[in-house]
């Protein structure tokens, strides 16, 4: 079948929102949104208030746009909290890896598993692309400048220049588990657990920096969760959906805790749900005693 929806200009937007029974307090307020959001993204969240086509009566564009902007605040407050964990990972894993094979230990396919290698070799060669098209990056033209030999500069330099998905592959394909577990135990947890909450938490931060929509997504990329007594730090979590958003929420203020103990996030997504009442916690897979979790105290 043919595409063939025509494109509607922002007056006819309107009047389709005026048809569907969204109640107009302020017309210009209605069009301001439509222009500053665009029809499609708030259509992402008009069916909170629709019954079928139509809005439920009484429903305003401020309802809409309340629900956007709390999916855009917790975005904001997901790739942030990424952003810090990241970067301590990045530290984590070069910390353990220099000290024990060298400043250039990212070059040694060695450390890594056999099947990594094709996988290495593009990496590096990525790398070495990046040093040699990429003058304004500082500290590796003063190392070119200053050294000929390796050709690349030290790892804790390149792990700079490395996206988090790389370096979650990089943690998963060290070959030696004691070298896994050295990053790991840092940050409390078990290898395996950090392997997946790695590869979750780069698939969370690309949603946030192509602004999708996060407060109901069913993740294809979820985290698992420790369940063991010895190494479980919720009570709840047998009733966890991990397909749901509350569950990377967790594995961000567990990590937190390790990483950095005065980070806002926990107050940030507390605060965001007391404030937003309207939005039932169970929605985002939020457990029905969250609030007395240990994490969230």
């Amino acid at each position: 079948m043919k595409y063939s929806d025509p494109a509607l200009t922002i007056e006819e937007q309107f009047q389709l929102l005026v048809k569907n029974n969204l109640t107009i307090t302020s017309e210009a307020a209605v069009k301001d949104t439509l222009i500053s959001i665009g029809y499609f993204r708030l259509n992402n969240y008009m069916k909170y208030f629709k019954t079928g086509n139509r809005f439920i009566d009484g429903t305003v564009v401020e309802d809409i746009r309340d629900l956007y902007e709390f999916d855009k605040f917790l975005r904001i407050s997901l790739f942030d909290a990424i952003a810090d964990i990241e970067v301590a990972v990045k530290a984590l894993i070069n910390n353990s890896l220099a000290c024990k094979y060298s400043s250039h230990w990212i070059s040694n396919a060695a450390i890594f598993k056999p099947g990594f290698y094709n996988y290495h070799q593009e990496m590096i060669t990525d790398i070495t692309d990046y040093c040699k098209n990429n003058p304004e990056e500082q500290f590796i033209k003063k190392y070119k400048n200053s050294f000929n030999d390796p050709q690349l500069p030290p790892s804790w330099m390149l792990m700079e220049i490395m996206s988090f998905g790389k370096i979650s592959m990089i943690y998963e394909n060290i070959l030696h588990t004691e070298d896994k577990v050295a990053v790991s135990a840092q940050l409390k947890t078990h290898d395996n657990i950090l392997t997946s909450w790695l590869h979750c938490l780069t698939y969370i931060r690309n949603l946030c920096a192509h602004h999708a929509k996060i407060l109901d997504r069913t993740l294809t990329i979820k985290p698992i969760m420790p369940l063991r007594k010895k190494n479980r730090f919720l009570k709840d979590a047998e009733e966890l959906d991990t397909s749901k958003i509350y569950a990377v929420l967790c594995c961000l203020c567990y990590l937190l805790q390790s990483i950095n103990p005065v980070s806002d996030f926990k107050e940030n997504i507390t605060n965001l749900m007391i404030n937003n009442p309207q939005l039932k916690p169970a929605f985002m897979g939020f457990t029905p005693d969250w609030e007395n979790e240990s994490i969230w105290k």
